[in-house]
């Protein structure tokens, strides 16, 4: 049986929460311990990293001048402060799909990126609408939109 959602994630109730300490929060909940941080000091660092992002990388800057192209993300590429990509998985007629490293959980999570016409983010934010309604174990979990 599917487990159930106790608790709805902070950004359903605060959009503008960051990515990371929406995570962070998540775990602290995780109904099995194993799944919890080790340890209060971890718990509380991640919640203060969630609150205000730092660059991975000392002199790297959080502010993007140039978009990305959505069409050709490489190995690595960095993709707001939470993920980094690691493969191509495919693509559609509105967006491309990849395979991305969650730099707070280190999960591979599938990362959906619109292309940059009106029309296709419009249509990911009705998919996003949609699939953040239903929950079951044969339907993917969105987890989160973010205009870049």
């Amino acid at each position: 049986m599917a487990a159930r959602r106790l608790m709805r994630r902070v950004r359903d109730v605060a959009p503008r929460v960051p990515l990371s300490l929406d995570e962070a929060v998540a775990r602290m909940l995780e109904l099995r311990p194993t799944d919890r941080f080790p340890s209060l000091t971890e718990a509380i660092t991640a919640v203060r990293d969630g609150r205000e992002p730092k660059p991975a990388l000392p002199g790297v800057s959080l502010d993007r001048r140039t978009p990305l192209d959505a069409e050709n993300l490489q190995q690595g590429t960095r993709v707001g402060t939470d993920y980094e990509i690691v493969a191509r998985l495919g693509q559609g007629g509105m967006a491309v799909v990849y395979a991305a490293r969650h730099l707070v959980s280190g999960r591979t999570r599938a990362l959906k990126i619109a292309r940059s016409e009106n029309a296709a983010e419009e249509a990911l934010q009705g998919e996003y609408q949609t699939l953040s309604r239903l929950d079951h174990p044969n339907v993917v979990r969105v987890i989160d939109l973010t205009k870049m």
